[in-house]
């Protein structure tokens, strides 16, 4: 049952991830619905940056190897 879980948590974050660095890339499905918008113009009400997009993208990625680690699949454990 663990395992499973594991593999359940650990594709999230590397899906999340890929969504974040596939929006760095210029992709832009999903993010009408990411990113809050006027209703009546549909314009966005900010544009989030190419470093917030990339920390974001790393840091899922990392919660995945972290995940990883401790379920001790990887050779290292963080506590």
């Amino acid at each position: 049952m663990l395992i499973i879980l594991v593999v359940l948590n650990v594709v999230v974050f590397t899906m999340l991830s890929g969504l974040h660095f596939y929006w760095l890339i210029g992709g832009k499905w999903g993010l009408a619905s990411s990113v809050p918008s006027n209703p009546s113009t549909r314009d966005f009400l900010f544009k989030p940056s190419i470093m917030a997009t990339v920390v974001v993208a790393v840091g899922l990625l990392l919660f995945a190897i972290i995940t990883l680690g401790n379920a001790v699949v990887l050779p290292f454990r963080i506590d």
